[in-house]
């Protein structure tokens, strides 16, 4: 998985990130290119236009079945979606959000990239803490960085075995 999070976890609001730096979007990008990206309906429609992201497999999970997103391909069950997954490498392999979709496949995840803002945003919705939850790990830090005045660091933390 990969996102992005503020001191309390925060990762969302009003359907938007809490903060957006040219370099952590650069990042995303390059990360996601050419990889499949996981996300639910309320993520799509909050992307640009409410159009997919080019340059990767769009895989949506729904609970509306009758959903339809043009260039992806929609999913009415976690079971129907992990199906399809469980035969790519799982490096290839990203959840992009929202937080419904982050809580339910985050037993199957092992890496969460994330980008970790030093400030407090208004959030609407929280990722679980990495740093209290004992089935994670910190497996590295970036330098701090800065950009329009907010400091952020790059972790990564791997699901422990």
């Amino acid at each position: 998985m990969i996102f992005s999070a503020d001191r309390n976890w925060g990762i969302g609001y009003k359907n938007n990130l809490l903060f957006r730096a040219k370099a952590d979007m650069k990042r995303f990008r390059e990360m996601t290119a050419g990889k499949t990206v996981i996300m639910g309906r309320k993520t799509l429609q909050s992307l640009p236009g409410g159009k997919i992201l080019h340059g990767r497999v769009n895989l949506i999970l729904s609970r509306d079945g009758s959903y339809y997103a043009e260039g992806a391909r929609v999913f009415g069950s976690a079971g129907a979606l992990l199906e399809e997954t469980e035969r790519l490498p799982p490096d290839d392999v990203f959840v992009i959000g929202g937080g419904e979709i982050y809580r339910l496949l985050m037993p199957y995840c092992g890496k969460a990239y994330v980008t970790s803002w030093d400030a407090v945003f208004p959030a609407d919705s929280f990722m679980v803490n990495l740093d209290e939850d004992s089935g994670w790990v910190l497996a590295h830090t970036s330098e701090p960085l800065s950009e329009n005045g907010v400091v952020f660091k790059y972790k990564l933390y791997k699901r422990r075995v």
